[in-house]
């Protein structure tokens, strides 16, 4: 297998897909706490692992989310205090990951500076009930940031887990190329009788 570094255009695309999904407005603070649901899957076994001399199970929880939040804090600052860089900027750390873990120096692959923009594609794939068209996307990353041992305990594939949660959802719903169950089951009648 090959890899290589996704381009801003796929990157962009996910994190556009993510921002939008995770909560109803620009700032709504349920995006956060998203991002710390991530956080939380990714570190709760390794922070409990260490944590062997707390015998108090509400206090262990309680310093592990003051550790959640403080880790969540940091990263945040290092992403210019922007919520959509740093669903980014997980996402490229994991390809990235992938890349060193693939190849010895993988480093002529990366780019100085990355563009962070909202996808205009995704957001009309959205509000045309078209984010099936994601799938590809959200598959070509999934298999070009897989290599490292530690990707499925990782916060960038707890963030794709997290899209593809959405994804279903909007399927679900219908929104997954304007995808309708009636009309679905009624074809699938005519096509068996």
């Amino acid at each position: 297998m090959s890899a290589y570094l996704c381009s801003d255009d796929t990157l962009n695309a996910l994190s556009t897909y993510w921002f939008i999904k995770s909560g109803k407005s620009w700032d709504d603070p349920s995006k956060a706490q998203a991002y710390k649901r991530a956080m939380r899957i990714c570190y709760k076994e390794s922070y409990y692992k260490t944590r062997t001399d707390c015998k108090d199970p509400l206090r262990l929880h309680a310093d592990f989310e003051h550790h959640i939040d403080e880790h969540y804090e940091k990263l945040l600052k290092n992403s210019h205090n922007d919520l959509y860089e740093l669903v980014f900027n997980t996402l490229l750390r994991e390809n990235k990951n992938s890349l060193n873990a693939r190849y010895s120096n993988p480093t002529d692959m990366f780019r100085d500076s990355y563009i962070y923009r909202l996808s205009n594609s995704v957001v009309y794939w959205i509000d045309k009930k078209e984010s099936g068209y994601l799938v590809g996307i959200v598959n070509n990353y999934d298999y070009q940031s897989c290599e490292h041992i530690n990707h499925e305990r990782s916060l960038g594939y707890a963030i794709l887990n997290q899209i593809k949660d959405y994804l279903l959802e909007d399927m679900k719903l219908g929104e997954i190329w304007d995808f309708n169950e009636q009309r679905f089951i009624a074809q699938m009648e005519k096509v068996t009788q």
